[in-house]
């Protein structure tokens, strides 16, 4: 009983706090800063109270490696082949933008990728 209301209590904080977050956007500047693990709820975290979206789409990829944490749905119901997205990608990696811009630049395993950000 003591856990459920301790878990509680935790959500409620967070979901208080959450209103403080800033989420990246095309006109904010991202300086070169290193990911270390994703949110789980649709965002890399890469400053204190910084968040940048996942669901950028992957628009540049020289690499052929294996980089993704996902490779698409286990169960697909259609033709059209996955779309890898920003939230696809494993940590760790470096990222940077640069302001006025909707590409999100990663350096993964010596490779540049680029996503196009969506919001």
């Amino acid at each position: 009983m003591l856990i459920f209301l301790f878990s509680v209590l935790v959500i409620f904080y967070l979901e208080l706090n959450r209103d403080n977050v800033v989420v990246a956007s095309y006109e904010r500047k991202i300086d070169s800063v290193r990911i270390e693990n994703n949110l789980g709820r649709g965002g890399f975290e890469y400053k204190e109270g910084h968040v940048i979206n996942t669901d950028a789409i992957l628009i540049f990829n020289p690499c052929d490696s294996n980089i993704w944490r996902s490779h698409g749905p286990l169960i697909d119901f259609d033709s059209v082949p996955h779309k890898y997205t920003f939230g696809d990608l494993a940590c760790p990696f470096l990222m940077f933008k640069k302001a006025q811009n909707d590409t999100i630049n990663v350096l993964k395993d010596g490779c540049l990728l680029q996503f196009k950000m969506y919001n």
